[in-house]
Formats: structure tokens, sequence, C-alpha cells
């Protein structure tokens, strides 16, 4: 990521917060499956990091994708100019059966890869591998 260019480069909304655990510091809870528990940390050796408020929703996700794959960050081509009849194009993903975080369907995901797959069928990719 280019954060020199002032346009690209978000500040987070505010920051994190990283709490040193102590022998007064209560059991954390952990994501254990697809189950919760509760874990007593090693105090003086343990820090927990939380993250920072999320960010607001897109109006429009689709609008952003598409300007996404257009105008790249940092000195990438536009996707379109990428693709060439004939290549063969393989798109890795994360997981979309899995949806985490959890998100409103269609999940963020899926919206990117028909977005690519719309492009690369306009350009004559055929050859595609997810």
């Amino acid at each position: 990521m280019n954060t020199d260019n002032k346009e690209t480069s978000r500040p987070s909304p505010r920051p994190g917060f990283v709490l040193d655990v102590d022998r007064n510091t209560p059991p954390i809870v952990f994501h254990h499956g697809e189950n919760f528990h509760l874990e007593k940390l090693p105090a003086g050796r343990s820090r927990v990091v939380y993250p920072s408020e999320p960010l607001e929703g897109l109006p429009d996700p689709e609008g952003a994708i598409k300007d996404a794959l257009l105008n790249p960050l940092g000195d990438s081509d536009p996707l379109p100019s990428l693709l060439k009849p004939g290549m063969k194009l393989t798109i890795a993903f994360d997981d979309i059966s899995l949806p985490l975080p959890p998100m409103r369907k269609p999940d963020i995901r899926q919206r990117i890869i028909e977005a690519v797959l719309d492009m690369a069928a306009e350009a004559g990719v055929d050859d595609v591998h997810l």
C-alpha cells in the first residue's frame, strides 16, 4: 500500500486498545471452533489486542469494488488491461463458505470474485480457476 499518498491512506477511526494482563485481569473470552470459552492468561507475559471500531459500511459496495479494480493502489495497472484472451486466470481468496468475519449476504468476497469474473469474461479469459 502506498502510504505516501494522503488520498489513499486513512487514519484509524480510533486506535485499538492493548491490555497488559496482570493478576487482576479476569478470564478472557476466546473463539474456539464453533464455540467460545473463558481462559485465564498468564500475568506479566500476555497482552490482549482489541481492534479499533469498525468503519462505516460502504453505501455502494459494487461501485467501490469496480473502482478498486479499475484504479488499484500503487503502480499496478487496472485489472481489465492485465486480462488477455486465452490467458489462464487463478483467483485465490479466503474460503467463502466460512463467513468470518460475519457479514450480510452476499458476502463481499463473493461480490469481488463475481466482479473479477465479469471483467475476465469481457476480456475473453475463459480458463479461470478458483
